[in-house]
């Protein structure tokens, strides 16, 4: 469902964006695709947490709050990146929405990355998971590096406007690496399912999947109406 979500926003936003049209509608669409990326966030977070997350680490006091920090992140990750569209500066403004995005990724990616340095046995260093995990991790990193650096771009400005910059590159990577944590979730989820019965004291529960992901989603849907009348009232204001 987070991956719909996240798709079905994010998709639109790259269309309009190339067309003219109301600025009002076109913030509207950033803000939902800020809201849609914050759930997929939160999304990736509760898979970690019921099927990825590093055996040593379950049950502990971190695994039990790693969840509603999740949404905390999430939150974060939409304010910041809703308040980057208001503020002016392109450093300042890029350094935001980055941040922005850093925060969930960084903190959901830390059982993971934990449970690939420090796995002990032959489940824990599941060579088929773990390897899909590696190469989400890469395709994020490399698609965002290309996006942050506008390479190719800035080595023949002009030439990639219409096919082949960065921006482009930086969506198809992250498309793929989308992919390959769908199906890095999936193995976990077929390999680890009878080790994780038994241990988990927690399992798979309406509290600790619809609820944060229903809490957020109608966090973030306040988040973007608020900034949505900001926006309109800047934009009054100019005006007058």
């Amino acid at each position: 469902m987070c991956l719909h979500i996240y798709l079905k926003y994010s998709t639109p936003v790259q269309l309009y964006v190339r067309v003219p049209g109301s600025e009002c509608h076109l913030q509207t669409f950033f803000f939902l695709d800020y809201s849609a990326i914050s759930l997929y966030s939160l999304g990736s977070a509760i898979a970690y947490n019921y099927y990825s997350f590093p055996t040593i680490l379950i049950n502990t006091t971190f695994h039990e709050i790693f969840l509603p920090t999740a949404v905390i992140a999430g939150i974060l990750c939409t304010i910041i990146t809703c308040a980057s569209r208001l503020t002016s500066g392109f450093i300042k403004t890029k350094l935001m929405r980055i941040s922005g995005f850093i925060i969930p990724y960084a903190f959901c990616h830390y059982p993971l990355i934990y449970r690939i340095l420090f796995c002990q046995d032959e489940l824990e260093c599941d060579p088929e998971a773990l390897s899909l995990h590696i190469q989400e991790i890469f395709l994020t990193v490399s698609s965002t590096s290309l996006f942050l650096s506008h390479i190719p771009e800035c080595f023949s400005p002009g030439t990639f406007d219409i096919v082949g910059n960065s921006h482009q590159l930086f969506h198809v990577g992250v498309s793929l690496s989308t992919y390959r944590h769908l199906m890095a979730f999936m193995t976990d989820m077929k390999n680890r399912r009878e080790l994780l019965s038994t241990i988990l004291l927690h399992p798979p529960s309406f509290q600790g999947t619809v609820l944060p992901f229903g809490f957020l989603a109608a966090s973030n849907l306040v988040i973007t109406v608020t900034f949505l009348i900001l926006f309109k009232r800047r934009n009054y204001s100019k005006l007058k």
